[in-house]
């Protein structure tokens, strides 16, 4: 067509005229009457309570829950496009898609479970094992500890039982010593006695006058001359005799303590004899009682050396 011609044509004309429109007969479709289906009303969460459902209401959770998705969305981990399927590599950035499998998962999840259950068996175990050990350590301890403390306590009996033999010897040597301050002015009073006895009296009247005066007036020179010993004599008695309540009454239980009070027994009747056969009766001749109670005390104090050797602290 020339340019004159598209010229002359009008221009409200458009290229495409409209065409009219057919109006098509309606078909009358006969209405199918479908039986009604009478479908479960769903509750809602708020008509559920927690006391509604039982532990058999509620499945397990399906190992196979893998197979049960069709579509998996993984997003990249390069420019997190969600991407379905299983896709290789992002169709955006093209970073390599790395799928995890559900069932690598649960495996894995009941793997660690198992492990964490058997390393909790095995902590117990040891827990167990560990206490056991503790409880046969503290008995042993404890056993040991029990026969420690009745060995000390044996010890501490041997200890005071030794101090209390050792202070019995102490208080007999006491004895001793205080006998052997006596033994000189025994022997001199002694003699003193036995030198007035032995003079003979006669049977003129006037002699036996003579000699009684005589040996009355001696009698009061020897009590005038030996005044200290007569006085040491009988402020011994007093300290023997209390010494000798004493060592009577405390004895230990051990041999060498009951030795010594014996021999001490035999030797203070002795000394009492000699009291009273020079100071009461105020006899001569006592000179072998003497030396045989100087004989038992010498003897008695070689039993306390002894003594103070093996029981000395």
């Amino acid at each position: 067509m020339s340019e004159e011609k598209l010229a002359q044509m009008p221009e409200d004309v458009s290229h495409e005229e409209a065409l009219p429109e057919e109006t098509l007969p309606e078909e009358t479709l006969p209405e199918e009457t479908l039986p009604e289906e009478t479908l479960p009303e769903e509750a809602s969460p708020e008509d559920v309570s927690p006391e509604d459902v039982s532990p058999e209401d509620v499945s397990p959770v399906s190992e196979n829950v893998a197979e049960d998705c069709q579509v998996h969305i993984t997003p990249c981990p390069g420019c997190g496009l969600l991407l379905e399927g299983d896709l290789s590599f992002c169709p955006k950035c093209g970073t390599k898609i790395i799928h995890d499998n559900i069932n690598d998962k649960i495996d894995a999840y009941n793997s660690a479970l198992e492990n964490k259950k058997q390393k909790k068996s095995v902590i117990k175990v040891i827990v167990g094992v560990v206490l056991g050990a503790m409880l046969v350590a503290g008995g042993i301890l404890g056993v040991n500890y029990y026969y420690q403390q009745k060995e000390i306590q044996r010890q501490e009996e041997i200890a005071r039982q030794k101090k209390a033999v050792y202070d019995y010897a102490m208080l007999a040597q006491e004895y001793c010593n205080r006998l052997n301050e006596i033994f000189t002015d025994l022997s001199q009073l002694d003699g003193a006695w036995n030198i007035i006895n032995n003079t003979n009296g006669s049977s003129n009247y006037y002699y036996n006058y003579y000699y009684y005066s005589t040996r009355d007036a001696l009698i009061r020179y020897v009590e005038n001359s030996f005044s200290t010993q007569i006085y040491n004599i009988n402020a011994a008695y007093d300290a023997l005799d209390n010494y000798y309540q004493e060592i009577n009454n405390t004895v230990p239980d051990d041999e060498n303590a009951r030795k010594i009070k014996e021999m001490i027994g035999e030797i203070h009747t002795a000394y009492r004899e000699l009291y009273n056969n020079i100071i009461v009766s105020q006899n001569g001749n006592n000179t072998h009682a003497i030396a045989n109670m100087y004989s038992k005390v010498t003897d008695l104090e070689m039993v306390i050396n002894n003594v103070k050797i093996e029981y000395q602290e």
